[in-house]
């Protein structure tokens, strides 16, 4: 079997993840940058890490809603720089694809992009804040191994059905 289509997608998921990794890295330093390295520490950090050892000692006998808000905002604001680093290389790739079209017109590609670009916002915050959520959900029940194990399968079920939702859009 010729296989030289699934390597051409598996090189291009390599190189998409990547530069999503290089895009976060130039984030962060635009982080410490314009806010300084305290006030950035928040974007910095491990947001599973954090919740195990820093908050979840902290809140240990602080209530339910309590933990759950404090949880769900480390979340949110350790992986808000991953999300924004995949969101600007989702919205890259969406602008090369429609630029290289040729059967559609000036202004019909302008309208592809915005919407591109629109829908890509979308599911990032989608995705950050259902992930956010579902995985402070999890550190209520286990700390650590839960905010990971809620974290990961909320990512992955939001992106695929994200996907399926933006094939349905045919984006």
């Amino acid at each position: 079997p010729d296989l030289r289509g699934q390597v051409a997608v598996g090189v291009r998921s390599a190189v998409r993840e990547i530069a999503v990794r290089f895009v976060r890295r130039i984030f962060e330093h635009m982080a410490v940058w314009q806010l300084g390295h305290e006030r950035a520490a928040p974007f910095l950090r491990d947001g599973v890490l954090w919740v195990h050892h820093v908050l979840h000692p902290k809140y240990m006998l602080a209530s339910k809603s309590q933990r759950l808000f404090s949880f769900g905002f480390a979340m949110l604001h350790a992986n808000a720089l991953l999300y924004a680093a995949d969101c600007t290389v989702a919205v890259v790739q969406h602008t090369v694809r429609v630029t290289k079209e040729r059967d559609r017109s000036r202004q019909e590609k302008v309208l592809s992009i915005l919407a591109g670009t629109g829908f890509h916002m979308g599911r990032c915050l989608f995705v950050l804040g259902t992930t956010s959520l579902v995985a402070s959900l999890a550190s209520l029940a286990k700390p650590g191994i839960g905010t990971r194990a809620g974290w990961f399968i909320s990512d992955f079920v939001s992106n695929q059905q994200m996907f399926i939702f933006q094939k349905s859009l045919a984006l």
